[in-house]
């Protein structure tokens, strides 16, 4: 086994850190919340860059694809992903923030002309389809009273769809920002 532990640790970590990040963002909102934690990263990857001369690897013509990126995928993302967070839970966001590597495809293909095989297009379009039917139809049947409050959906499921939409796009562009 190569580095795939790697992938599933990255994976696990992001599934723990949505879970805990419920309250923060509720407490502070997500504006206030995306704002705190990207100045805590900052912080931590800039000290961090400075200790190990990563900051000799940065060229400037790197820097304005870097402010778009983080612009459009960390600003813009983040504060999509912690509003839809607020609003459908973390499971159900999620879901949805799944779809920026569907999106990413597609954007790749529009932006750079890649290509995808037909094998690739299904695996496409059953990741999209599989998270659209684990949102709509993954709570039919159950009781209210054992809904989870990390389940309960606050507002207008639609507004909700759209902020989580919203983050796995702007996720996705802003990666491909960084690919160019």
């Amino acid at each position: 086994m190569g580095f795939e532990w790697l992938a599933l640790i990255a994976a696990f970590l992001w599934a723990v850190s949505s879970i805990i990040s419920v309250k923060p963002a509720k407490h502070l909102g997500s504006f206030s919340y995306s704002r705190w934690r990207m100045g805590c990263t900052a912080l931590m990857l800039s000290s961090m860059a400075a200790i190990t001369g990563g900051w000799a690897s940065v060229e400037s013509v790197h820097i304005t694809p870097m402010m778009l990126s983080g612009l459009i995928g960390i600003f813009i993302g983040d504060t999509a992903l912690f509003a839809c967070l607020n609003r459908m839970g973390p499971r159900q966001a999620g879901l949805l923030f799944s779809c920026h590597a569907v999106f990413s495809a597609v954007l790749g293909y529009f932006l750079f002309s890649e290509t995808m095989s037909p094998i690739e297009l299904l695996g496409s379009a059953l990741v999209f389809s599989g998270v659209a039917t684990a949102i709509f139809f993954g709570r039919r049947g159950s009781n209210n009273s054992k809904t989870s409050e990390l389940e309960t959906i606050k507002g207008n499921v639609w507004f909700g769809v759209g902020l989580g939409i919203t983050a796995a796009l702007c996720q996705a562009l802003g990666a491909l920002l960084l690919s160019q």
